[in-house]
């Protein structure tokens, strides 16, 4: 696990999960029992360092190992 957040209006948790040399998730899960995951979304064929949400909450940055940055728009996610 690289990281754990919640959305801006709390309805929804994200983390992000990576496989040793493998591919990165970002995962969302409802914050309502039984906190069932909702989607899950491939953002990187390698591992990743961690995330960060936007001040506006409308973003959700995240750092892979290998120097990329990736931005998911979690208004529309």
């Amino acid at each position: 696990m690289r990281g754990c957040l919640f959305s801006m209006n709390e309805k929804y948790i994200y983390t992000l999960a990576t496989q040793m040399k493998r591919n990165s998730y970002l995962i969302r899960w409802s914050t309502s029992f039984p906190f069932n995951p909702i989607e899950v979304t491939t953002v990187h064929n390698n591992t990743v360092g961690g995330m960060r949400l936007s001040s506006s909450g409308d973003q959700i940055g995240i750092i892979t190992a290998d120097g990329w940055i990736k931005v998911i728009d979690e208004a529309n996610h």
